[in-house]
């Protein structure tokens, strides 16, 4: 009998979620949570829609990446988030001037994550400028070959 609570210890210990959560804690600790290149793919995203290339802007996301558009659109996939894009930007007016400022960044495992804030300038013919500014947040996550798409923003 005096061995039973030592037989507890040892199953208790070896359980499937304690050798889950001893797991997960070891690589938490082990793996940077640097996000550096996530900015890459931040400017890459400023200059597609500064410049209004919606082929470069889809191509940052995942084949099965989410859009939550400004109009409330959900859009699922890159032909939809293609497609919207390529109307947007067919819209006749001035290039807008795009700033994005990150608060938080992070990256592990695979996946990474942004939020900040946003702001899109407008300068008309008539010289008066138009902001839209807000918060954003991003989802990336790693392709097969390594870059980082946009998962869900």
């Amino acid at each position: 009998m005096r061995r039973l609570p030592l037989v507890v210890a040892v199953v208790v210990a070896l359980s499937p979620v304690t050798v889950h959560a001893q797991v997960a804690a070891s690589i938490a600790a082990a793996v940077p949570a640097d996000a550096a290149d996530l900015a890459d793919v931040r400017d890459e995203y400023r200059a597609a829609a500064t410049g209004r290339d919606a082929a470069a802007l889809t191509r940052l996301f995942a084949d099965d990446g989410v859009l939550v558009a400004a109009d409330r659109a959900v859009l699922r996939g890159r032909r939809e988030i293609g497609t919207y894009f390529a109307a947007a930007f067919s819209a006749a007016g001035p290039l807008p001037a795009v700033t994005f400022t990150p608060t938080t960044a992070e990256s592990r495992n695979g996946f990474g994550s942004e939020t900040g804030r946003f702001e899109e300038r407008v300068t008309g013919a008539d010289g008066e400028v138009t902001r839209l500014s807000g918060v954003y947040v991003t989802i990336y996550r790693r392709d097969a070959s390594g870059r980082w798409r946009v998962a869900i923003e």
